[in-house]
């Protein structure tokens, strides 16, 4: 038995099991073991083992699929695959992502190869066995292909299409943090509110503690600004632009009113001792890392956007931190930059930060700002607006 047109793929029987229940499948219908199978033996897929058609589809080979197409040798369009069941236009996106090409040896054309099979009638909603359609498949990271994705939606795909989970792209491209991606499927009008199988929305997935990425969507949207510059504006970015500052009034861009200028201090210093650490020191265990040596940046670092964290000293006794002069920590999420500012280097700017932080942050210890890494010597932080809680 021949295997061309399979793609080496296989749909096992606890998969078609799992899909045999009816609507959307949830957790307690499985969903988590047909997502790890469905993964897994998607990972087999073959290209030598598609028809020809397919292939041509899969490598973006647009001159084959135009001349198989005008000499009415293709395939139905509207068809399927595999036993996964991908439709054609899904092939040309899942090449897309796969094929890196070797040396001397021309890029495939996707983008072309899409537009001449929605021009000729293939649909771009073709839902494969877990109901995942091309855009699906565009928006899931790592890679994904926003151009293609534009494509598909200039040809009609649903930008809310439901897979067999009720995952829409959106929940694709929010779970890989895809800013792009996401500002592209609100262009279209992706409706946040659309509920995947276990209940969850768009804009409740984007209330957890996935990151800033997640949460500022539909704010954007409600106020109907321009998306992209809002985006930069949450992210940390520090120019914030006039349409962004009409939407929220409350945001303003960095100025002596709204920032203060501090000088580091760079040196040896831990960078915080997770509580279950603490415990086992407590107990005599040794587990807490050595202290890190955070070198300072270079004489003239280039100017640097960030959202960082201030740590404000804890106190015993109950004194104000202010009173204690111990200096206050300062990292970023990746701790690739980390520092300390000391009241006797800046005492104005020490008792200003450490009111903010008081009185707006975490439980009077910690709290985020913006802030921009001038040059080693001046770090600009937007005191007059403390951010959200971050995932660090």
């Amino acid at each position: 038995m021949s295997l061309v047109g399979t793609g080496g793929l296989l749909v096992t029987q606890e998969m078609l099991d799992i899909l045999a229940q009816p609507g959307f499948i949830n957790i307690s219908m499985g969903s988590e073991r047909l997502r790890k199978i469905f993964s897994r033996q998607s990972l087999g897929l073959d290209a030598r083992l598609l028809s020809p058609f397919a292939l041509a589809c899969f490598v973006g080979a647009v001159d084959h699929v135009t001349k198989a197409i005008s000499d009415g040798m293709a395939p139905d369009l509207t068809g399927t695959e595999t036993p996964f069941k991908t439709g054609y236009a899904a092939f040309v996106v899942l090449g897309a992502q796969r094929i890196i090409p070797g040396p001397g040896t021309p890029p495939g054309d996707h983008l072309s190869t899409l537009r001449c099979l929605l021009r000729s009638g293939a649909p771009p909603d073709v839902p494969n066995i877990v109901g995942m359609g091309a855009l699906h498949h565009a928006c899931t990271a790592p890679n994904t292909k926003p151009v293609l994705a534009r494509a598909l939606l200039q040809g009609g795909a649903n930008v809310d299409y439901q897979d067999r989970y009720g995952d829409t792209p959106f929940f694709h491209a929010l779970m890989g943090k895809d800013v792009p991606m996401v500002d592209l499927l609100m262009e279209y009008g992706a409706d946040l509110d659309i509920c995947e199988g276990n209940g969850t929305s768009v804009r409740r997935s984007a209330g957890s503690d996935e990151g800033m990425v997640k949460r500022h969507f539909w704010r954007t949207r409600n106020a109907g600004t321009a998306r992209k510059k809002a985006t930069n504006y949450v992210l940390g970015v520090t120019q914030c632009d006039t349409v962004h500052q009409s939407a929220r009034p409350r945001c303003r861009p960095f100025s002596t009113s709204t920032a203060i200028s501090v000088k580091p201090t760079y040196g040896n210093f831990q960078l915080g001792i997770p509580r279950a650490d603490l415990t086992r020191q407590h107990l005599n265990i040794a587990t807490v890392k050595p202290s890190r040596e955070y070198k300072a940046p270079s004489e003239n670092p280039t100017l640097r956007s960030m959202v960082i964290k201030i740590q404000v000293p804890i106190t015993t006794g109950n004194l104000p931190a202010n009173t204690t002069g111990e200096s206050l920590l300062v990292y970023n999420r990746k701790r690739d930059f980390a520092c300390s500012i000391s009241k006797a280097t800046n005492p104005a700017q020490y008792d200003e930060i450490v009111n903010t932080v008081l009185s707006k942050g975490v439980n009077g210890v910690k709290a985020y700002f913006a802030a921009e890494l001038k040059s080693r010597d001046e770090l600009v932080i937007k005191i007059s607006e403390v951010l959200a809680v971050q995932p660090f």
